[in-house]
């Protein structure tokens, strides 16, 4: 029973670090996706995909390597995450200015591989020992725990797509907070919720990269009707950490056709709680040449994530591009 008991560790042990691998390499390779593009030709499109995919290839090589000869491979896993997670640590905080985002993106990116390396690197010095371990409780407790938080590290790795009721977002680390909606995916700007499904409303949301006023892109919703049942409305929203009790100047560009539109900016508290003073602003004008707005508001000083909404509420098309949130 005891040997029994052993072996079942011993297998956990062994494939902890080879599925938590495959499952990072997988999360790796969806960012070579980005290389479709309706604008290239098919053969452009497999050229740059196969470019992509080079950390992929270099991964695999080292995943093969450390099937056959887990020390050597566990040390090769491990120096790559010790040394590319400064490296992405410092380009996503120049980008997003977030230490706490920047933290994210290594967890989810390097940190499975610095799981898998030490994993591999314990297989080959005690896997095999376990065997002949009598008082394996301890060991067994502890293994199946680590495999579980491994799996589970790299599981999450993997989503990106996530979908309510109402709105839809395709989460992508890697974009920080996309203000100016220049990262896309699926034709919708990532990291943000957006309301545009069919029981809400008829409309299209569309990356126009032909007109904007900053970047290679704007925002544009093109609304030709409204579910005005149960107040639903097409729009979008997020949510961006912000300093308790600071003042933001919010400042953004719009375009405006026959649509009502209703933009929203407040301070939400982490754990819920009261509602908290909202800035808006509401105005069905056309505005047929870019217009810049700016908007203070301060945040509470029990209130640590600042909220940017726009609703849509009638026919029409509505643009925007630029936003930014400036510390006063």
């Amino acid at each position: 029973m005891m040997k029994a008991e052993n072996s079942i560790l011993v297998k956990i042990l062994c494939w902890t670090p080879r599925i938590i691998v495959i499952l990072a390499v997988l999360f790796v390779s969806m960012f070579a996706l980005d290389s479709f593009s309706p604008n290239l030709t098919i053969w452009q499109q497999l050229l740059g995909f196969s470019i992509h995919l080079i950390p992929t290839y270099v991964l695999l090589i080292f995943l093969f390597v450390a099937w056959k000869w887990e020390l050597i491979g566990g040390i090769l896993f491990t120096i790559i995450s010790l040394v590319f997670s400064p490296i992405i640590y410092n380009h996503n905080f120049k980008m997003n200015h977030s230490v706490a985002i920047s933290l994210e993106i290594i967890l989810l990116t390097t940190f499975p591989f610095f799981v898998a390396g030490v994993l591999f690197i314990i297989n080959h010095f005690v896997g095999k020992k376990l065997l002949n371990i009598h008082n394996t409780n301890l060991s067994q407790k502890l293994f199946i725990a680590l495999f579980f938080t491994s799996l589970t590290t790299a599981l999450n790795s993997c989503g990106m797509f996530f979908e309510n009721k109402s709105a839809v977002i395709i989460r992508d680390k890697l974009a920080g907070d996309n203000l100016g909606f220049e990262f896309t995916k699926n034709e919708l700007p990532v990291n943000w919720y957006i309301y545009a499904k069919k029981s809400i409303a008829d409309c299209d949301v569309i990356i126009d990269k032909k007109d904007f006023i900053e970047g290679l892109q704007s925002l544009k919703f093109v609304v030709r009707k409204c579910n005005t049942q149960g107040h639903s409305f097409p729009g979008f929203f997020k949510e961006f950490e912000r300093t308790p009790g600071a003042i933001y100047k919010v400042s953004f560009w719009i375009k405006n056709t026959s649509c009502k539109y209703k933009i929203i900016i407040s301070a939400v508290r982490p754990k819920g709680g009261a509602p908290c003073p909202v800035t808006s602003i509401s105005n069905d004008e056309n505005i047929d040449v870019w217009k810049q707005f700016n908007v203070t508001h301060k945040i509470c000083d029990d209130m640590n994530r600042l909220r940017f909404e726009v609703i849509l509420q009638s026919p029409g098309t509505f643009q925007i591009d630029g936003l930014q949130y400036l510390k006063q």
